[in-house]
């Protein structure tokens, strides 16, 4: 597809996303029983789910493109920012199918950000047994359990496409993490970004980057060609100079080639801080 033709898509896109006013964000908290027997779960009597394969962007509806062929993703280089950040969310979704999403650390205080369509579906069923691995594969591998999510209630009360505008949300890790995280901003992005994480065409532990141009779509949308990253894997975080500014979301069906992520707001911001305060638990690093 021609530049021109992106651009005409694109238009598209931003014609179609009308503008909602915020309401009531939910949050969601996880007890210490509960938390014990997720990890029991995980440690216990599901070691396969370490090796799943990340879930992808969301479509918003229709069949998921084929992945692209690895070997045409020769230009592709690891990532160096923000790898020990960037981990695998997993959980088991309101159908009691196990899936993994990407999750980024944000300041020092346990603090994730993920993708909405990760933790509740559409219909408001809530994802369990939710855990963060960072550091995937390595000896250096740890887990981490969940002490509570938020979300916006728009992303399940509003139609599509408007409801995509809202697929963010926040969590609270258990204790702290061993190491700092990113930066988030609700400022508006630069030209190009990275999108940084996990490719379901590039394997399960392999984290890459790779620098796309963004495009600011009307309604709060962020808009990336779909690059060597593929669909990539929901969450997967887009930023510059180790500042988070949106991640993946979903594509329209109709336009595979064109990845979308909420524009982050005042409203994001607010959420945020709401769990960094309301979640905040005593305790060690699980």
């Amino acid at each position: 597809m021609g530049v021109r033709q992106i651009t005409r898509a694109l238009l598209v896109l931003c014609l179609a996303l009308p503008v909602y006013t915020a309401a009531e964000p939910v949050l969601v908290r996880f007890g210490e029983q509960e938390i014990l027997r997720t990890s029991l779960n995980w440690l216990g009597r599901r070691p396969d789910a370490l090796t799943l394969p990340p879930r992808v962007a969301a479509p918003v509806s229709g069949a998921l493109p084929a992945a692209p062929d690895p070997a045409t993703l020769e230009h592709t280089e690891p990532s160096r920012k923000g790898d020990s950040a960037i981990g695998k969310l997993l959980f088991v979704n309101a159908n009691g199918g196990t899936e993994s999403c990407a999750a980024t650390l944000l300041g020092r205080d346990g603090l994730l950000l993920t993708a909405a369509n990760c933790l509740v579906d559409r219909a408001g069923g809530i994802s369990t047994d939710l855990v963060f691995v960072t550091l995937l594969g390595t000896p250096a591998q740890k887990l981490y359990s969940i002490d509570c999510l938020a979300y916006p209630e728009e992303w399940t009360t509003l139609p599509e496409p408007a409801a995509w505008r809202h697929n963010y949300a926040f969590l609270k890790l258990h204790g702290s993490s061993s190491f700092g995280g990113l930066g988030i901003t609700n400022a508006l992005p630069p030209k190009k970004l990275d999108r940084m994480g996990y490719s379901g065409a590039l394997g399960d532990r392999q984290q890459m980057g790779s620098e796309s141009t963004v495009v600011r779509l009307r309604g709060g949308l962020l808009a990336t060609h779909n690059d060597s990253l593929a669909a990539g894997s929901s969450g997967n975080p887009w930023m510059r100079y180790q500042v988070v500014q949106s991640l993946s979301s979903h594509y329209d069906p109709e336009h595979p080639e064109i990845i979308l992520g909420p524009q982050f707001s005042g409203a994001t911001m607010d959420l945020m801080n709401r769990v960094r305060e309301t979640c905040a638990a005593p305790g060690a690093d699980s």
